[in-house]
């Protein structure tokens, strides 16, 4: 896939990264306000022609992850770029959540405080931050993190890297889903019942959604149940879930 063409897939894949809102686990990937955005993309850029300069295989998942794999030593890493969030009036929000199902909380960042963050695919690795100026993004700092994963992947005694990398929709995923279907599509859907009903649940042990019907399992058999749907939640799931099958399972 040419620059150009991961550029484009980083922007279609924002409009459903508000499913992250309601994630237990947010995927990783571009967050950052809407006015930062289109700049951050232009740094992304760089940042993709530097790493196909290494002879980098970049992909981006059906969420926005950002996913890199050096073909050299077999492994691959997520980078992330982020701002932090700063309320200045928190009062403000609070009194609009008592006429609005949910609100989102803009991101307002005075000082340009952003962060670029890489981790390897590996069990239990974790993230490296890096502060970055958008606007000023130099070679140096890009080859500094390069250098830093290198040296990171050196130290592993095999491969456990995953050189391709594909989104299954996690039971976290599922519940965000229903979750954010239920803000999105309002009190008149099925899914603001059940996402305030699954709220309440202490433990849910699995979550399917397929062919109309969303099946909840548990801890044990008595906590089973099936909740339907029709074609207002089915093309919301379409949206933003990840799975050509259960497309197709829809009819739509």
């Amino acid at each position: 896939m040419n620059i150009q063409k991961l550029i484009s897939a980083v922007r279609q894949a924002r409009k459903r990264r508000k499913i992250n809102d309601f994630h237990e686990t947010p995927r990783s990937g571009i967050d950052v306000s809407d006015d930062e955005f289109n700049v951050t993309l232009v740094m992304l850029k760089t940042l993709f022609k530097y790493f196909k300069a290494q002879s980098c295989l970049i992909h981006i998942s059906f969420y926005g992850e950002i996913i890199i794999t050096l073909t050299e030593m077999g492994h691959s890493f997520e980078l992330s770029i982020t701002n932090r969030p700063h309320f200045l009036n928190i009062d403000e929000y609070l009194e609009q959540l008592k006429t609005a199902a949910y609100i989102r909380l803009p991101s307002h960042n005075p000082h340009n405080s952003m962060t670029l963050s890489v981790k390897t695919i590996r069990p239990k690795a974790i993230w490296k931050h890096y502060s970055i100026d958008i606007n000023n993004t130099e070679n140096t700092l890009i080859e500094q993190v390069f250098n830093d994963l290198k040296t990171k992947m050196n130290s592993y005694s095999n491969q456990e890297g995953e050189s391709s990398y594909a989104v299954i929709p996690s039971k976290n995923d599922l519940l965000a889903a229903i979750h954010f279907g239920g803000a999105f599509l309002g009190t008149s859907s099925m899914l603001y019942h059940l996402s305030k009903l699954l709220t309440n649940r202490i433990y849910i042990r699995e979550i399917s959604i397929a062919e109309h019907v969303i099946s909840i399992d548990g801890s044990n058999y008595a906590d089973k149940s099936e909740h339907w749907f029709g074609k207002r939640e089915a093309k919301f799931f379409t949206q933003y879930l990840p799975s050509n099958s259960f497309k197709q399972s829809l009819n739509l």
